[in-house]
């Protein structure tokens, strides 16, 4: 028997204590995933007996959302001799998208059990805690939409669609360039010009967001509504989200048909008053253009040509309008007068007058032309009045004498004229005879000009030159005058006839045939003609 001494090792208790407790990430977001929390503990005091730590149940992890979270059964059971640390022990967890934002206390309850004496301790909860900021997740939502302009019309460039986005959640949203779009019921052409991408929105803020459109000149006439696709990710918890997405129809543009130039009527001549005939060299002709706009969209008209079949030479025939243009609103019409010079150079001719109007869709800025009118006139170009003296009845007068003069007025030009009697006169010298009515002198023809009856006092002894004082004639459309001179008038003093002698036979027989001899004078150099009717 061994006379020895036996000895027993008498440990102290147990004693786990918090090392530490650390969550990884100091600011999260609601739906976040793979949230990491490390622990150690620690048997403070080195002669204290072995803890024992059986499952992961005895170390549990709990915070604002979850009562019970367990780290990996891979690392249990773990003993801890005296003053022996543990290995990390890391928890895992999601938060789900409802959880709740704020400040996030993490707290640790655990139990071990002294190895020699099988006893159990537990430590509900430790005193050591930490703290993750959880914010709500980014949410984006989409706000103040609006077109520049709103009505449009095909083939239209640059139209300005803007919207805001909202980030109505504590965390940033991230949106690439690949994340969002805008769609049409037609295919228009569109381009992200504002913000350059990728764009982070701060988390309760917001950002514009512009685009330029092309209308598709197919596009179909009515309402076109845009939807916006958008998908983003959350910067902090990483995850990806498409709230906005598919036929949300967040605003609508109005595509209407652009202007359209439709002319109207072409007509030569005032209100009541037809240009039917027009003589060559006459300036300032009327010529009245109507035309309309028969779109939609408000018209600018740039200019307007008139058109001659054939063509000729004119002055005048056209109009520009200054810029931006004359503005016809949809439906609206104008009246847009000319005063065209008709060049000497031209022939003879019937005319047709036609008109081209320029402009542009003042949304689109798309150029239209027109060419022909609804309605178009025309006009028979012909030379003008000519008028030359042909003759004078009488050419022959007797002063004092009572006389209507009537002439033959030939008008050699193709133009028709008509004599005013108030104001068509023969003068000779400071005499003056009225036509004694009007007179229609066609083209090419003679006519015949009476003139009031007069009396004839004028000097004698020469032919007296008057002229034809054509004042103020109509010639299509215009009042002319014109001048013909010499109209030579042959002024006698009047006849005068005296006795001068008479010679008979002294005698003569019962029934004999006889001659009387009588000698008559028309006394006066520059006398009349007399003609002798009787003598008694």
């Amino acid at each position: 028997m061994s006379t020895d001494p036996d000895s027993i090792l008498v440990q102290a208790p147990p004693n786990v204590i918090v090392h530490s407790l650390e969550a990884l990430a100091d600011t999260a977001a609601q739906n976040q995933d793979s949230l990491r929390t490390q622990l150690l503990l620690v048997n403070s005091g080195a002669l204290n007996a072995p803890a024992k730590i059986s499952v992961p149940d005895s170390v549990i992890l709990s915070n604002t959302g979850f009562s019970k979270i367990l780290p990996p059964d891979s690392l249990f059971p773990i003993v801890l001799n005296g003053d022996d640390t543990t290995s990390l022990i890391e928890y895992t967890y999601n938060l789900g998208e409802s959880y709740p934002t704020g400040k996030d206390f993490i707290e640790v309850n655990y139990s071990f059990s002294d190895q020699n004496s099988g006893t159990v301790y537990a430590v509900k909860p430790s005193s050591v805690i930490d703290s993750t900021l959880v914010l709500s997740r980014s949410q984006v939502l989409i706000s103040q939409s609006s077109f520049t302009p709103d009505t449009v019309t095909r083939g239209q460039q640059n139209v300005v669609f803007q919207f805001t986005v909202q980030n109505g959640g504590e965390s940033p949203a991230l949106i690439d360039p690949n994340m969002v779009s805008i769609a049409f019921n037609n295919n228009h052409v569109d381009s992200l010009t504002s913000p350059l991408l990728p764009v982070v929105v701060a988390g309760i803020d917001s950002q514009e967001f512009v685009y330029n459109v092309d209308i598709n000149p197919n596009s179909s006439i009515g309402n076109d509504p845009v939807s916006i696709n958008m998908t983003y990710s959350d910067t902090i918890s990483g995850k990806s989200y498409s709230d906005v997405q598919g036929n949300n129809n967040v605003d609508t543009l109005t595509i209407i048909n652009s202007a359209s130039i439709d002319i109207l009527s072409v007509i030569a001549g005032n209100a009541g008053s037809p240009f039917d005939s027009v003589s060559i060299g006459s300036q300032n002709i009327p010529v009245r253009v109507r035309l309309r706009n028969d779109g939609e969209a408000p018209l600018l008209l740039d200019s307007l040509r008139l058109n001659f079949i054939p063509a000729g030479i004119y002055q005048h025939s056209d109009t520009a309008f200054a810029a931006p243009g004359l503005t016809l609103n949809a439906g609206e019409s104008i009246a847009v007068n000319f005063a065209v010079d008709v060049d000497s150079g031209n022939s003879s001719d019937q005319v047709v007058l036609n008109a081209t109007a320029f402009g542009r869709d003042e949304f689109s800025g798309t150029s239209l032309q027109e060419i022909g009118a609804d309605t178009t006139d025309s006009w028979r170009l012909v030379s003008p009045a000519n008028f030359a003296f042909h003759q004078i009845t009488p050419a022959q007068v007797s002063q004092g004498q009572v006389v209507a003069f009537e002439m033959q007025l030939q008008n050699t030009g193709e133009a028709d004229a008509l004599m005013d009697s108030a104001s068509t006169f023969i003068s000779f010298g400071s005499d003056t005879i009225f036509l004694d009515q009007n007179v229609f002198s066609r083209g090419n023809s003679t006519a015949t000009l009476t003139f009031e009856t007069t009396v004839i006092s004028l000097p004698t002894g020469q032919p007296v030159n008057g002229t034809l004082h054509v004042n103020n004639y109509f010639e299509n459309g215009f009042f002319k005058s014109a001048l013909l001179s010499p109209i030579p008038v042959n002024v006698f003093t009047p006849a005068s006839v005296s006795f001068q002698s008479l010679t008979v036979p002294d005698t003569v027989a019962q029934e004999q045939n006889f001659s009387i001899n009588l000698v008559l004078q028309n006394v006066g150099s520059n006398n009349a003609a007399a003609i002798i009717d009787s003598i008694v």
